[in-house]
């Protein structure tokens, strides 16, 4: 299976256990775990799943989403990624991003994407995809303007 853009991101080692952090906010009978070969999600009265792929761990952690955002709406959610589990901010760099798939905004028109914000807005719009809902353009401000994380530039692999 080729590697999608959410996979080039979420893949490394830094990313896969803001991730595992992340998930495992979202629901108190949900415990996820990062390995080197992706995650391992463990749900009480359930087997774990392994999930390679960022589109797979979307698909087992989606029925905790939805409870979410009914609750507490899509924008909620976004905040709840970023604040629960250790609640301190997720910090990620543009270095956290692979080579390739940054570009400059040639617009600022998109939501500004903070540096802390790149790993969570990505499992965000890993999430939306798998629910069948466009995911709004991330675009990253730093110290050097602003940058959309562009999926069409990396082929995956």
């Amino acid at each position: 299976m080729q590697a999608s853009w959410a996979d080039a991101v979420l893949s490394r080692a830094h990313a896969r256990g803001v991730v595992a952090r992340i998930a495992s906010a979202l629901g108190h009978r949900l415990s996820v775990r990062a390995s080197p070969s992706g995650w391992t999600v463990s749900r009480a009265g359930s087997a774990p799943a392994v999930c390679r792929t960022a589109r797979e761990l979307a698909h087992v952690l989606r029925p905790e989403v939805e409870v979410l955002q009914e609750r507490d709406g899509a924008d909620g959610l976004l905040q709840r990624m970023l604040t629960e589990g250790e609640h301190r901010p997720v910090t990620v760099t543009r270095g956290d991003v692979p080579a390739g798939m940054v570009r400059a905004a040639p617009d600022d028109r998109a939501r500004p994407v903070r540096p802390e914000e790149v790993i969570p807005s990505v499992l965000h719009a890993c999430l939306l995809e798998v629910a069948g809902i466009a995911a709004p353009r991330l675009q990253l401000s730093d110290d050097e303007g602003c940058w959309i994380l562009d999926p069409s530039s990396h082929s995956g692999g």
